[in-house]
């Protein structure tokens, strides 16, 4: 009778052991793959110059863990002491929001789209998914503020980009002189964006244990768990006027997340729904919604 409890004991901890091993392999191929940069992340030369490119002048800065960090700057003549701080969305770089920077050029704003770290011309290995990176704008936010003490700064985002505004604006250390901010299709927490993309491909794959051992891989090596990384916890700490943005056929950062940030968000706060639009694509699907509330938002808290 013992000889065969010892042999279901062996089998269980074998089987314990391979699971365990076998889990902490994908949560390790899923924290590389989703956060680690590849080579083919640089951005490469282009054909075609856009706005951005052609209109803007480098500026470089370094980061608090020593990374060169880039951005592109756009100096409007009529601008005043008015700023847009533009952060791209995941897998792109700061010439991405060329669009973007050209509509709050035209808005009145001198524009800057910083290279989130590893990604464009920019240092680092490691995509932060916006967590990492609201350091990083805090300093560009404090370049500004250095070469025009009276700047007024909104801080614009897209996607992943719009989560780092909003992990931006809940930093106790951010700069008065920022005064709104517009997040477009911002994510509840990098631990419901991961188990949700996973879906997208794999579906009914449930969070635990696959995301919760990613995470656990991601607070090992890049020192923060997905959970942590929570857009809600940000916003219920800004005081700052915030704008949220949504596509309602959004499904890569689900439709409902508006609404979880929205609702959480103790700031003055609005928010925009339009109506058909997929992922980071409302300001192509209702171009004059989307900029006149942009616009409308913006000009209550900075002169136009």
């Amino acid at each position: 009778m013992k000889g065969i409890f010892r042999k279901i004991l062996k089998i269980y901890c074998i089987l314990l052991i391979t699971g365990t091993v076998c889990f902490f392999a994908v949560g390790n191929f899923i924290y590389s793959y989703a956060l680690v940069r590849e080579p083919s992340a640089v951005s490469s030369e282009k054909e075609k110059l856009n706005w951005l490119e052609k209109n803007s002048e480098e500026k470089q800065i370094i980061s608090d863990d020593g990374l060169l960090l880039n951005g592109y700057f756009v100096k409007n003549p009529g601008a005043g002491h008015n700023y847009a701080v533009v952060c791209h969305g995941y897998s792109g770089d700061g010439t991405t929001m060329s669009s973007y920077a050209k509509r709050l050029y035209n808005m009145g704003m001198s524009v800057l789209c910083p290279d989130a770290r590893a990604s464009g011309k920019s240092e680092g290995k490691l995509i932060g998914m916006g967590y990492i990176e609201k350091r990083d704008i805090i300093l560009w936010i404090n370049e500004i503020v250095k070469a025009d003490p009276d700047a007024q700064v909104l801080l614009f985002g897209v996607s992943m980009g719009g989560a780092t505004v909003l992990f931006t604006g809940g930093e106790k250390d951010l700069p008065v002189c920022v005064k709104a901010i517009v997040s477009d299709c911002a994510f509840t927490s990098v631990y419901k964006e991961v188990g949700n993309v996973i879906r997208l491909y794999i579906p009914f794959v449930p969070d635990f244990p696959v995301v919760y051992i990613a995470s656990l891989v991601c607070k090992i090596r890049a020192g923060f768990s997905f959970k942590e990384a929570s857009c809600v916890r940000a916003v219920k700490s800004s005081e700052t006027p915030t704008l949220f943005i949504h596509g309602s056929e959004d499904t890569y950062v689900p439709f409902y997340m508006l609404d979880k940030l929205y609702n959480s968000a103790a700031c003055p706060k609005e928010k925009l729904v339009v109506e058909g639009a997929k992922h980071a694509r409302s300001a192509k699907t209702n171009p004059e919604l989307y900029w006149s509330t942009v616009e409308s938002f913006a000009g209550k808290y900075i002169n136009l």
